[in-house]
């Protein structure tokens, strides 16, 4: 386990938006382009079961209406307007809104699914976990605080039972033909492998034994 190194992941900036560390990517991507990151971890990679961490902060969003993706899983390579608007098998968190008003949403493209919540300032990093609690459920979790326990908001979609994914997508444009700004960091991904392998971590009276409130495994 650990966080991603970023630096292996194939990224497709045609306008050089995207800058890349071992653990940061920091995205400062337009909607009229199309420009993300992402790995091939092998079909059906992404399971039954997983759970993910991962920080994101907006750091400069257009005074309009703008958006971008993060945190997606797919079976297409593709930009977050395609993976959505053409129902690709995928399911991402996006964020959307301008200066005083941005929101995270959960998303499975797929069938269009989606639930929203947990508002964020300019500056302001979430620290999110999201985990496939069945076979047809997805939630995030979004916290305030880097140990991931003062709980902001949870949100949640369905998806299709059965699905598996292939790609990791940690950040993606949203490329619609317009000029708004949505300049955003990603960091510290772990995708927790062990745990999405199926050796689930003990939890103690409901509460995963992960440093989160419980005692380590």
């Amino acid at each position: 386990m650990g966080t991603e190194d970023f630096t292996t992941y194939t990224e497709v900036d045609p306008n050089s938006h995207i800058s890349v560390t071992s653990t940061t990517i920091d995205a400062d991507v337009y909607e009229n382009e199309e420009a993300y990151v992402y790995a091939d971890k092998g079909a059906d990679h992404f399971g039954a079961a997983f759970e993910h961490d991962i920080e994101v902060t907006p750091d400069d969003w257009s005074s309009y209406w703008s958006e971008m993706g993060f945190g997606i899983l797919t079976n297409v390579v593709d930009g977050w307007k395609d993976l959505r608007n053409l129902s690709k098998q995928a399911v991402g968190i996006q964020l959307y809104g301008n200066p005083s008003a941005i929101t995270f949403y959960i998303r499975d493209c797929e069938d269009g699914s989606n639930d929203s919540g947990g508002a964020v300032a300019e500056g302001t990093t979430r620290y999110l976990t999201i985990e496939r609690t069945s076979e047809t459920d997805i939630e995030a979790r979004i916290y305030s605080d880097s140990g991931r326990t003062t709980l902001v908001d949870t949100i949640s979609t369905t998806i299709t039972s059965g699905r598996r994914y292939r790609y990791i997508m940690p950040a993606s444009s949203y490329h619609v033909g317009q000029a708004q700004e949505a300049f955003a960091t990603v960091a510290n991904l772990d995708l927790n492998e062990a745990a999405a392998a199926g050796f689930a971590r003990p939890k103690v009276n409901g509460t995963l034994a992960d440093g989160r409130g419980a005692l380590v495994a």
